[in-house]
Order: structure tokens, then C-alpha cells, then sequence
């Protein structure tokens, strides 16, 4: 059996994002698809009933940020609130 070199010619970059509290608001989003969808149609209700008993603590700042997006999606959300867009970015911007 012959072997093929799996290896990378160039570098990986890899890119890990400290846990806050907006990522973690995230992370739950991305296994959830209920809380994902409350948190898309009324944000001010998932930030209030939080995940399985979990709050998030997020920042007045960051919760602002939360409560104004008008994403339609996890993608949009998440650019909203990492990258500080509206909300509706290219993908090739994010």
C-alpha cells in the first residue's frame, strides 16, 4: 500500500477566540436550534429566559448590541457582534 503525504505545503493559521461571554451566547446558539431561533426572532426574550437555567452575563455594551441586530441568521449575528458590522456582511468579509 502506498503513502501520500497528507502534510500542508504552507502554513495553517488558526485562530481561537478568547471564551466571553458573547461567544458562549454563541457556542449555545450554533447546538441549539431553539434557542438559536428565539434568539433571531426576540433576542430581549432569550437574553431574559437564558439556556437551561444558564444566564448570560453579558456587558450593558454587549447586550445593546444583541437586543439592536436584526440578523437573520447565526452568521449574521455573529458578525454583528464579533466584528461590530450591522449585521449583513459579505462572506468573503468575515
Amino acid at each position: 500500500m502506498e503513502r501520500k503525504d497528507l502534510s500542508l505545503s504552507s502554513p495553517v493559521t488558526t485562530y481561537v477566540l478568547p471564551e466571553t461571554p458573547v461567544i458562549h451566547l454563541l457556542s449555545v446558539a450554533l447546538v441549539s436550534k431553539k434557542f438559536r431561533h428565539l434568539l433571531l426572532t426576540n433576542p430581549a426574550q432569550a437574553l431574559i429566559e437564558g439556556y437551561r437555567g444558564e444566564m448570560f452575563h453579558l456587558d450593558a455594551a454587549e447586550k445593546q448590541r444583541v437586543l439592536d441586530s436584526r440578523a437573520l441568521s447565526l452568521e449574521e449575528l455573529a458578525a454583528h457582534l464579533i466584528h461590530g458590522s450591522n449585521g449583513y456582511t459579505k462572506e468573503e468579509d468575515v
